[in-house]
């Protein structure tokens, strides 16, 4: 994690495309999440992946999620998701990538999470995340 002034970039290692990776918003200010980018690699296991970003309470409930309208093959080696406020649900890939969209003030309290995630996602498959929050 790096902070500069008041905005703070959150970086996931790769992770395995079956475990879920998730930042809890540390005690203090709110964070709002301004963009973001999630890098799916898949390996040639055929199966649709989906890349899900949720937001969690303290307790462990979904409050929201989002994906994208369309899914990732196997034979699609390395994708992007861009995680972006005012876009639509882009329902094919352009140029090997996919928006999300993320609300235009999608504001985490502190200890709550936001998870990423990838749906019928394998071991064999990795996913990294780079989320930038704004305190608010």
């Amino acid at each position: 994690m790096r902070s500069h002034e008041e905005t703070t970039l959150v970086s996931g290692a790769a992770t395995a495309g079956n475990v879920v990776y998730s930042y809890t918003i540390p005690e203090g200010r709110p964070q709002q999440l301004l963009f973001g980018q999630v890098l799916l690699t898949t390996d040639a296991t055929v199966a649709n992946r989906r890349v899900v970003v949720g937001m969690y309470d303290a307790a462990g409930t979904l409050i929201f999620d989002s994906h994208a309208g369309a899914v990732v093959t196997a034979s699609l080696a390395s994708q992007h998701m861009e995680l972006m406020q005012g876009v639509y649900r882009e329902t094919a890939l352009v140029n090997g990538t996919l928006q999300i969209p993320i609300p235009l003030d999608w504001i985490f309290q502190p200890s709550y999470t936001i998870r990423v995630s990838v749906s019928a996602g394998v071991a064999g498959d990795s996913h990294s995340s780079k989320l930038v929050f704004a305190a608010r």
